[in-house]
C-alpha cells in the first residue's frame, strides 16, 4: 500500500517532506520540541460508539457483500 500525504487528502506521498517543515519557523525542520502545540487544545474528545473486534468486522463486511451483490 502506498503512503499517503498527511497535508493533502487522497495524494499519494511524492516525498517533499513538507510535511517536516516547522510550523514555527519554516526555515527549520520539525524536531519534535512541541512549542506548536497549544496545551490548551492539544487534546479533543471523541465519543466511541463501537468497538468492533475482528470477528464482528468480518461478519459486518460479508453482510455489505451479501448487499451489494444482489
Amino acid at each position: 500500500m502506498k503512503k499517503m500525504c498527511p497535508l493533502e487528502e487522497n495524494k499519494v506521498c511524492d516525498n517533499c517532506l513538507e510535511c517536516n517543515i516547522c510550523d514555527l519557523d519554516p526555515n527549520k525542520t520539525c524536531d519534535n520540541c512541541a512549542k506548536c502545540i497549544d496545551p490548551k487544545t492539544a487534546y479533543k474528545t471523541i465519543i466511541i460508539e463501537e468497538i468492533l473486534l475482528e470477528e464482528d468486522l468480518k461478519k459486518k463486511l460479508k453482510i455489505i457483500d451479501e448487499k451489494t451483490e444482489k
